[in-house]
Order: structure tokens, then C-alpha cells, then sequence
């Protein structure tokens, strides 16, 4: 519980310290004072985050602002630090650390706390609570995960029973003339780059099935896959726009061909820290977790037995996962592109190749193919965690005579001799 401040007797207002466009939800961003305020109408905030009444008017009408784009799946935070000095004169002041080197916190709200509305989330800040001092600032922090999506400066002062915005003057009432509601909005989006192609979770042991707003890409979660001491996480699923299918970056030099979709899943916390998913019930035969994606490659196409999911990060080799169903995907809709080897020997060599008619052209031929239309996966077993995800063939085995087959599956139509000879990358 927080120690009650013998000045809140005298201060029951408070005051918002921000950006004059903030009174007008249609004017455009503009640059940020010094005493700041972070949501989807400033420069700089995130687009897809807004406060709402009584903190900042109504956001309808800005250009950033999406009616069907609430996401109600997140398990957002809300804390109160103590700045480290005065915002109006210090434009880069931060929260104030503790001799821990954590930031002071005088108010602090879990995902449990923060409550789901229409439209919105909110939770009641009783300022009595709260140490509040006349001669300090203070910041009022909306969190996903680590993610901090916005943020308003705040300043106590000694008179009256509303809060006040010091721009404008707008009466801002607390209820009761000692709690503020905060209410905000998070839009789908907010921790994604590519916005076309994901979807932000929070997910819990009780697991799920978590797939992005097209339904190309998902992970099914069992029961208890979290590891030992993480209650949640927030789960990001984003499609990943690679040039050449090159997933992988260097790492996709191991695969003979890659190929799209490419997803980069996430977890925050990263599940490296803890050990990696686990396995509530090994004789089940259940994994921790599927990932599911689309592919470009058809049933039909004879190549389509030897794929294989794949995973890679950073500081990791790339790791060949177990094929698995994953029909809580559909692949309407997917957008394909042209298939290249990802390794550029194989590249280099198919150039030429697609001059040859015949078989080798229509086996090692470039083309566009077309995504599956059943959902496929890989398994994420014990002490796995998630990276980023595609489709290939890789490197293996090895041929010998004619007519043999690769360990990649291709089969020489004919008598085959490759020679290589000097070859320079630019």
C-alpha cells in the first residue's frame, strides 16, 4: 500500500502538463514542449495509443485514430514515477531512480488491476495514496510488456478539487476530488512494424489459440506450456517482409530453397530467460506449442514433401522443427512471391539454368507458386522459445550416379555434371 502524504489535504489537483493540439483531436501532430505527453496525436507517440477523458479529450476525428481497430487482447499496466526534474525546463528528464536503479514508482497497477471496458481500458488512481509532493513532477505511464506506449507529465498543485490542462485550462474533475480515472485506448497494431500482417496477445497458462488479423500465421498454446514462474506474456505475431525469401539472413544459406511466409513471434518476456516453454504433460504426446504458417507451395507441386518448418535467432543455429497440422490457420488470401535458393551458389548457378528447356527448367526453374489451403506448422517442444519462422528445403544428403536422389528430394532427370569456376559477389 502506498503512504498516504500529509499534502494531499491541501492538494486534490492535479494538472496535465501538455501540447496545445492535444484540445483538438483533428489538428495534425506537431512537435512535443517540454512538458510532454506520448499518445497517437503528438509527434512522436505511438499511433495506435490514445488517452481518453478525463486525461485528454476525445481522440475521434485525429488522423491516427481507427474506429474498428480496438484490441481488447492485451494485459496493459499503468504506473506513476517520480521525474527526475522539472519537464518545462528539462525536455529530456526521466523517471527518477531508486537506489535499486529502478524508477521510483508512487502508483503501480498489474494487468489485473487495469480493467476492460467498451472500447477502452481503465483503472481508478487514487492520488491519496500516493506520497505526492508540490514541488515534483510525475509521469503517468501506460506499459505492454516492457513496451511503454504512452505516457502524460502530471503536477500537483495546492487548490481546488479538478485537474486542469496547463495549456488550455480545461477542467479535468477527479472523482470524488481525489481519484483519477485513467481510461485509454490501444489499436491493433501497436507493437507491430508490419500492421497488414499481425496481432498482439496476452497469453496466460491456461494457453489458446492466437493467430493475426488475416489468419495466416497463429500459435496454439497447451495448458501449462509457460514456463515456471511467468503468470503471462505478451505474444507478438508479425509477417516479415524478406527480399530473395531470405528469412534467415545468413542463416538461410543452409536451406537449398525458402520459402514465404516469414514470421517474426515473439514473447515478452523473452522465454530464454526462464528456460523455454515446458511440458506440463510429456505422455500426452501434446507439444508446449504449434506455430502455424502459410506457405507458397501447393500440395500439388511435387516439391511439397520435403518441406520442412524452420526457426532461427540471433546468436542461434537455424533449427529444423517437427511438421505438425495447424488447422486453426487459413491461408486466403496470401500474397506469394518469386522463389529463389536461399544459398547464393545455388543462386547463381539456377541463373543460368533458366536459359535450359526441358527438365531443368522445370524442376529448377523460378516461379510463383500458390499458398496451401490447409493450415501446417512445427512443434515447439520443452525449453524452445520463439524466434523467427519460414519454410524450406535445406541442405542435406548426399547423391551418387545418375538418376539418383538428392537428400532434398530432386531427382537428376539425366546424367548431371556441374563444374564451378571462378565466381566473384559484388
Amino acid at each position: 500500500m502506498f503512504r498516504r502524504g500529509p499534502l494531499l489535504a491541501l492538494a486534490s489537483l492535479l494538472v496535465i502538463v501538455g501540447c496545445d493540439d492535444a484540445q483538438n483531436p483533428s489538428a495534425p501532430p506537431v512537435e512535443l514542449p517540454s512538458a510532454r505527453i506520448s499518445d497517437g496525436r503528438h509527434a512522436g507517440g505511438n499511433d495506435d495509443f490514445f488517452f481518453l477523458p478525463p486525461v485528454l479529450p476525445n481522440p475521434q476525428g485525429s488522423p491516427n485514430y481507427d474506429a474498428g481497430a480496438f484490441n481488447g487482447k492485451l494485459g496493459p499496466t499503468v504506473s506513476v514515477c517520480l521525474l527526475g526534474g522539472n519537464p518545462n525546463t528539462n525536455s529530456s528528464v526521466e523517471c527518477a531512480l531508486g537506489t535499486d536503479n529502478k524508477p521510483i514508482l508512487v502508483a503501480s497497477f498489474s494487468s489485473t488491476d487495469v480493467k476492460l471496458g467498451t472500447e477502452q481500458y481503465h483503472v481508478n488512481w487514487h492520488t491519496d495514496d500516493s506520497d505526492l509532493k508540490l514541488d515534483q513532477f510525475y509521469r503517468l505511464q501506460v506499459f505492454v510488456g516492457s513496451v511503454r506506449l504512452g505516457f502524460a507529465d502530471i503536477d500537483p498543485v495546492s487548490s481546488g478539487k479538478d485537474l486542469k490542462n496547463a495549456n488550455t485550462g480545461e477542467v479535468i474533475p477527479l472523482v470524488d476530488g481525489r481519484t483519477l480515472p485513467v481510461k485509454f485506448r490501444i489499436e491493433n497494431g501497436a507493437l507491430c512494424t508490419n500492421k497488414s500482417d499481425c496481432a498482439e496477445f496476452k497469453v496466460t497458462a491456461a494457453g489458446g489459440t492466437f493467430v493475426t488479423n488475416t489468419a495466416n500465421a497463429g500459435v496454439r498454446f497447451a495448458p501449462g506450456a509457460l514456463p515456471e514462474g511467468v503468470s503471462e506474456i505478451t505474444l507478438t505475431i508479425e509477417r516479415v517482409r524478406v527480399a530473395d525469401n531470405r528469412c534467415h539472413g545468413e542463416q538461410s544459406d543452409r536451406l537449398w530453397r525458402e520459402y514465404e511466409g516469414c514470421y517474426q513471434i515473439t514473447s515478452d518476456p523473452d522465454l530464454r530467460r526462464f528456460g523455454g516453454l515446458q511440458d506440463p504433460n510429456p505422455s500426452d504426446g501434446i507439444p508446449p506449442a504449434i506455430v502455424g504458417a502459410c506457405v507458397e507451395v501447393s500440395r500439388a507441386d511435387p516439391l511439397f514433401r520435403y518441406l520442412q518448418p524452420y526457426k532461427s535467432h540471433p546468436g542461434e543455429p537455424l533449427q529444423r522443427l517437427v511438421g505438425a497440422d495447424a488447422p486453426f490457420i487459413t491461408c486466403d488470401g496470401f500474397n506469394t512471391t518469386s522463389v529463389e535458393p536461399a544459398n547464393p551458389v545455388l543462386r547463381f548457378a539456377l541463373a543460368g539454368l533458366r536459359d535450359v528447356g526441358g527438365g531443368f527448367a522445370r524442376v529448377f526453374g523460378v516461379r510463383t507458386l500458390h499458398a496451401i489451403d490447409l493450415g501446417l506448422g512445427g512443434e515447439l517442444g520443452p525449453g524452445m522459445a520463439f524466434s523467427r519462422f519460414s519454410w524450406g528445403i535445406g541442405l542435406e544428403g548426399e547423391t551418387a550416379g545418375d538418376n539418383q536422389q538428392t537428400g532434398f528430394g530432386l531427382q537428376t532427370p539425366e546424367p548431371l555434371s556441374v563444374h564451378l569456376t571462378t565466381i566473384h559477389f559484388h
